[in-house]
């Protein structure tokens, strides 16, 4: 097994690099300039993916940058 993933449950997981910035909720939504619930819904159509960690949710900057540029076209 390469060292960037781990086994949990039987399934592969890419670990994240932790010099990535990643948001928590209330960051990303700040970022985006949007409301909390606006978020969870864009997460919930699948327009932004989330990173579990800790048990937590987080963002990627790269994810959400993404999402603007491909909204901007």
């Amino acid at each position: 097994m390469r060292a960037d993933t781990e086994t949990r449950g039987g399934t592969r997981e890419r670990r994240e690099d932790p010099g990535r910035p990643m948001l928590t909720r209330d960051g990303a939504a700040a970022y985006l300039a949007v409301s909390k619930r606006t978020l969870d819904r864009l997460v919930q159509a699948g327009d932004l993916r989330t990173y579990r960690i800790g048990g937590h949710r987080r963002f990627r900057i790269e994810d959400i940058d993404s999402f603007i540029a491909s909204r901007m076209e």
